[in-house]
Protein backbone atom coordinates (compact mmCIF):
# COMPACT_ATOMS: atom_id res chain seq x y z
CA UNK A 1 0.00 0.00 0.00
CA UNK A 2 2.90 2.34 0.41
CA UNK A 3 4.04 4.93 -2.10
CA UNK A 4 6.91 6.45 -2.75
CA UNK A 5 7.72 9.86 -3.73
CA UNK A 6 6.97 13.73 -2.41
CA UNK A 7 5.16 15.18 -5.43
CA UNK A 8 2.72 17.31 -4.30
CA UNK A 9 -0.82 16.99 -6.63
CA UNK A 10 -0.93 19.80 -8.83
CA UNK A 11 -4.13 21.21 -6.83
CA UNK A 12 -2.49 20.86 -3.71
CA UNK A 13 0.05 23.41 -5.07
CA UNK A 14 -2.93 26.14 -5.75
CA UNK A 15 -4.22 25.61 -2.71
CA UNK A 16 -1.13 26.36 -0.95
CA UNK A 17 -0.69 29.41 -3.23
CA UNK A 18 -4.52 30.81 -3.24
CA UNK A 19 -4.47 30.68 0.89
CA UNK A 20 -3.68 33.43 2.38
CA UNK A 21 -2.72 31.67 5.45
CA UNK A 22 -6.38 30.48 6.92
CA UNK A 23 -5.13 26.80 6.92
CA UNK A 24 -1.79 24.96 7.17
CA UNK A 25 -0.69 24.48 3.62
CA UNK A 26 -0.60 20.87 2.02
CA UNK A 27 2.07 18.77 2.89
CA UNK A 28 2.70 14.75 2.02
CA UNK A 29 4.63 12.93 4.90
CA UNK A 30 5.96 9.01 4.34
CA UNK A 31 5.54 9.08 7.80
CA UNK A 32 2.06 8.28 7.44
CA UNK A 33 2.57 5.40 5.22
CA UNK A 34 1.93 2.51 7.67
CA UNK A 35 -1.09 4.47 8.87
CA UNK A 36 -2.80 4.52 5.48
CA UNK A 37 -1.62 0.99 5.02
CA UNK A 38 -3.67 -0.42 8.27
CA UNK A 39 -6.56 1.83 7.72
CA UNK A 40 -7.31 1.12 4.51
CA UNK A 41 -6.72 -2.47 5.45
CA UNK A 42 -8.93 -2.78 8.27
CA UNK A 43 -11.82 -0.13 6.49
CA UNK A 44 -11.68 -0.71 3.34
CA UNK A 45 -15.18 0.38 2.24
CA UNK A 46 -17.77 1.79 4.13
CA UNK A 47 -19.54 -1.02 4.91
CA UNK A 48 -16.26 -2.63 6.61
CA UNK A 49 -16.05 0.23 8.48
CA UNK A 50 -19.75 0.11 9.62
CA UNK A 51 -19.40 -3.72 10.62
CA UNK A 52 -17.22 -2.77 12.96
CA UNK A 53 -18.62 -3.24 16.36
CA UNK A 54 -15.19 -2.60 18.23
CA UNK A 55 -12.84 0.29 17.65
CA UNK A 56 -10.70 0.91 19.80
CA UNK A 57 -12.39 -1.29 22.32
CA UNK A 58 -14.51 2.23 22.73
CA UNK A 59 -16.45 3.35 19.93
CA UNK A 60 -17.95 2.12 16.90
CA UNK A 61 -18.10 4.52 13.57
CA UNK A 62 -21.86 6.18 12.26
CA UNK A 63 -22.42 8.87 9.49
CA UNK A 64 -21.23 12.17 10.70
CA UNK A 65 -23.23 13.86 7.29
CA UNK A 66 -26.27 10.90 6.89
CA UNK A 67 -25.20 9.62 3.38
CA UNK A 68 -24.07 12.47 2.14
CA UNK A 69 -20.68 13.21 0.22
CA UNK A 70 -20.14 17.21 1.81
CA UNK A 71 -18.07 19.33 -0.50
CA UNK A 72 -14.39 18.94 -0.25
CA UNK A 73 -14.08 15.80 2.10
CA UNK A 74 -16.57 13.17 0.36
CA UNK A 75 -19.04 11.02 3.10
CA UNK A 76 -17.81 10.91 6.42
CA UNK A 77 -17.88 8.59 9.90
CA UNK A 78 -17.02 9.86 12.85
CA UNK A 79 -16.48 7.54 16.20
CA UNK A 80 -19.41 7.69 18.65
CA UNK A 81 -19.69 5.53 21.69
CA UNK A 82 -21.90 2.96 20.64
CA UNK A 83 -25.12 2.90 17.96
CA UNK A 84 -28.15 5.06 18.03
CA UNK A 85 -30.85 2.87 18.92
CA UNK A 86 -34.02 3.78 21.73
CA UNK A 87 -31.75 4.78 24.50
CA UNK A 88 -31.73 8.39 22.70
CA UNK A 89 -35.22 8.85 23.83
CA UNK A 90 -33.79 8.69 27.41
CA UNK A 91 -30.14 9.30 27.38
CA UNK A 92 -30.02 11.38 24.34
CA UNK A 93 -27.82 11.17 21.72
CA UNK A 94 -24.30 9.33 22.18
CA UNK A 95 -21.44 11.13 22.61
CA UNK A 96 -18.60 11.23 19.79
CA UNK A 97 -15.19 9.82 20.73
CA UNK A 98 -12.63 12.06 20.39
CA UNK A 99 -9.11 11.01 18.63
CA UNK A 100 -6.14 9.65 20.82
CA UNK A 101 -2.80 10.75 20.06
CA UNK A 102 -2.01 7.02 18.07
CA UNK A 103 -1.90 7.84 14.28
CA UNK A 104 -3.33 4.53 13.72
CA UNK A 105 -6.49 5.51 15.15
CA UNK A 106 -8.58 8.29 13.47
CA UNK A 107 -11.73 9.28 14.70
CA UNK A 108 -12.75 9.97 11.37
CA UNK A 109 -13.30 8.85 7.80
CA UNK A 110 -13.82 9.74 4.54
CA UNK A 111 -14.91 7.62 1.74
CA UNK A 112 -15.31 8.84 -2.61
CA UNK A 113 -19.19 8.50 -3.18
CA UNK A 114 -18.94 6.27 -6.45
CA UNK A 115 -21.82 5.51 -8.67
CA UNK A 116 -22.34 2.18 -6.20
CA UNK A 117 -24.06 1.61 -3.46
CA UNK A 118 -22.96 3.26 0.03
CA UNK A 119 -21.57 -0.55 1.46
CA UNK A 120 -18.56 -0.12 -1.50
CA UNK A 121 -17.31 3.31 -1.36
CA UNK A 122 -13.90 3.18 -0.81
CA UNK A 123 -11.88 5.26 1.67
CA UNK A 124 -9.71 7.95 0.38
CA UNK A 125 -8.74 9.63 4.17
CA UNK A 126 -8.85 9.83 7.50
CA UNK A 127 -9.18 12.78 10.38
CA UNK A 128 -8.74 13.38 14.21
CA UNK A 129 -10.55 15.70 15.98
CA UNK A 130 -10.05 16.81 19.76
CA UNK A 131 -11.55 18.76 22.57
CA UNK A 132 -10.72 22.97 21.48
CA UNK A 133 -8.17 24.54 24.02
CA UNK A 134 -6.88 27.28 21.83
CA UNK A 135 -3.76 27.44 23.87
CA UNK A 136 -2.41 23.65 23.73
CA UNK A 137 -2.79 22.23 20.31
CA UNK A 138 -2.98 18.19 20.21
CA UNK A 139 0.04 16.45 20.26
CA UNK A 140 -0.35 13.27 17.25
CA UNK A 141 2.39 10.83 16.50
CA UNK A 142 3.61 12.53 12.43
CA UNK A 143 2.00 15.56 12.90
CA UNK A 144 3.63 19.04 12.70
CA UNK A 145 1.38 21.51 15.38
CA UNK A 146 0.64 23.18 12.58
CA UNK A 147 -1.11 20.42 11.07
CA UNK A 148 -3.86 21.15 13.23
CA UNK A 149 -6.68 23.90 12.42
CA UNK A 150 -9.87 25.13 13.70
CA UNK A 151 -13.22 23.55 13.05
CA UNK A 152 -15.69 26.38 13.45
CA UNK A 153 -18.34 25.80 15.20
CA UNK A 154 -21.72 25.05 13.68
CA UNK A 155 -24.98 22.72 13.04
CA UNK A 156 -24.72 19.25 10.78
CA UNK A 157 -27.69 18.77 8.90
CA UNK A 158 -28.87 15.53 10.26
CA UNK A 159 -31.60 14.22 10.97
CA UNK A 160 -33.62 16.60 8.71
CA UNK A 161 -31.47 18.05 5.72
CA UNK A 162 -28.60 17.10 3.12
CA UNK A 163 -26.21 16.46 6.03
CA UNK A 164 -24.41 19.53 5.23
CA UNK A 165 -23.52 21.84 7.62
CA UNK A 166 -23.91 25.25 8.24
CA UNK A 167 -20.99 26.99 10.30
CA UNK A 168 -22.19 29.34 13.34
CA UNK A 169 -22.00 33.34 13.45
CA UNK A 170 -22.60 35.26 16.58
CA UNK A 171 -26.26 34.83 16.13
CA UNK A 172 -26.36 31.20 17.22
CA UNK A 173 -24.17 31.48 20.24
CA UNK A 174 -25.59 32.09 23.55
CA UNK A 175 -25.13 34.99 25.77
CA UNK A 176 -21.33 35.62 27.36
CA UNK A 177 -19.84 33.72 24.77
CA UNK A 178 -17.20 34.99 22.15
CA UNK A 179 -17.14 33.25 18.62
CA UNK A 180 -13.68 35.01 17.62
CA UNK A 181 -12.14 35.16 14.21
CA UNK A 182 -8.77 34.56 15.26
CA UNK A 183 -10.02 31.43 17.21
CA UNK A 184 -8.78 32.31 20.40
CA UNK A 185 -11.93 31.41 22.49
CA UNK A 186 -13.09 28.31 23.47
CA UNK A 187 -16.61 27.55 21.92
CA UNK A 188 -18.71 24.28 23.35
CA UNK A 189 -21.83 22.50 22.36
CA UNK A 190 -24.03 23.87 24.85
CA UNK A 191 -22.84 27.54 24.00
CA UNK A 192 -24.58 27.33 20.95
CA UNK A 193 -28.45 27.40 20.67
CA UNK A 194 -30.56 25.00 19.41
CA UNK A 195 -31.71 24.18 16.31
CA UNK A 196 -34.20 22.09 15.29
CA UNK A 197 -33.62 19.31 13.22
CA UNK A 198 -30.23 19.69 13.49
CA UNK A 199 -26.81 18.66 15.33
CA UNK A 200 -24.63 21.20 17.24
CA UNK A 201 -21.08 21.33 17.62
CA UNK A 202 -18.68 23.72 19.61
CA UNK A 203 -15.31 24.58 18.33
CA UNK A 204 -12.45 21.61 17.82
CA UNK A 205 -9.25 21.21 16.88
CA UNK A 206 -8.57 18.85 13.57
CA UNK A 207 -6.67 17.46 11.01
CA UNK A 208 -6.71 15.39 7.77
CA UNK A 209 -5.32 12.98 6.02
CA UNK A 210 -5.70 11.83 2.51
CA UNK A 211 -4.63 8.79 0.79
CA UNK A 212 -3.64 8.92 -2.94
CA UNK A 213 -5.22 7.53 -5.50
CA UNK A 214 -4.33 4.67 -7.04
CA UNK A 215 -1.40 4.87 -9.61
CA UNK A 216 -0.75 8.37 -7.80
CA UNK A 217 3.25 8.53 -6.95
CA UNK A 218 2.76 10.39 -3.35
CA UNK A 219 2.78 9.36 0.24
CA UNK A 220 -0.41 10.71 2.18
CA UNK A 221 -0.65 14.09 2.48
CA UNK A 222 -1.69 16.50 5.17
CA UNK A 223 -4.13 18.58 3.74
CA UNK A 224 -7.96 20.51 4.58
CA UNK A 225 -9.63 19.23 1.68
CA UNK A 226 -8.98 16.42 -0.48
CA UNK A 227 -6.01 17.68 -2.48
CA UNK A 228 -7.58 15.31 -5.67
CA UNK A 229 -11.06 16.53 -5.23
CA UNK A 230 -12.65 12.77 -5.64
CA UNK A 231 -15.77 14.41 -4.54
CA UNK A 232 -16.74 16.90 -7.35
CA UNK A 233 -18.53 13.77 -8.89
CA UNK A 234 -20.46 12.70 -5.88
CA UNK A 235 -24.16 12.27 -6.93
CA UNK A 236 -25.33 13.44 -3.17
CA UNK A 237 -23.22 16.58 -2.44
CA UNK A 238 -24.11 18.31 0.67
CA UNK A 239 -22.75 21.91 1.19
CA UNK A 240 -20.98 22.97 3.99
CA UNK A 241 -22.28 27.31 4.12
CA UNK A 242 -19.66 29.39 5.73
CA UNK A 243 -15.77 28.88 6.65
CA UNK A 244 -15.81 25.65 8.19
CA UNK A 245 -11.99 25.58 8.81
CA UNK A 246 -9.02 28.06 9.43
CA UNK A 247 -5.98 28.34 10.68
CA UNK A 248 -5.61 29.89 14.62
CA UNK A 249 -4.04 33.12 14.69
CA UNK A 250 -1.65 34.06 17.89
CA UNK A 251 -3.87 34.30 21.03
CA UNK A 252 -3.05 36.12 24.24
CA UNK A 253 -2.40 33.01 26.37
CA UNK A 254 -1.57 32.85 29.99
CA UNK A 255 1.58 30.77 29.26
CA UNK A 256 3.97 31.21 26.14
CA UNK A 257 2.58 28.89 23.48
CA UNK A 258 5.10 26.92 21.02
CA UNK A 259 5.48 28.44 17.18
CA UNK A 260 4.43 25.65 15.18
CA UNK A 261 7.06 24.85 12.58
CA UNK A 262 5.03 26.27 9.79
CA UNK A 263 1.33 27.58 9.05
CA UNK A 264 -0.19 31.16 10.42
CA UNK A 265 1.18 31.01 14.12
Amino acid sequence: MSAVGSRIPALAVVMLVAASCPVPPPRPDACLEPAWDAVSTRWPTVQAALDDRDVYGRAVWFWAHQRGSVDGFGAVLATIEHRIDPRVLTEGLPDDEKASGDVFEPSLLFFDQTDGPSDTWPVIGMGFHYDFDPCERPVLACADPSDFFVHEAGYHATPIGDGGMLVATPDDVKDGTILDEAGCTPVRDEDLKGRVGAIKHGRAWVTHVWFPPEGEDSPPIWAVEDPWERWRDAVDRSEVVGRAFFGQEACDCAAPVEAPARGCQ
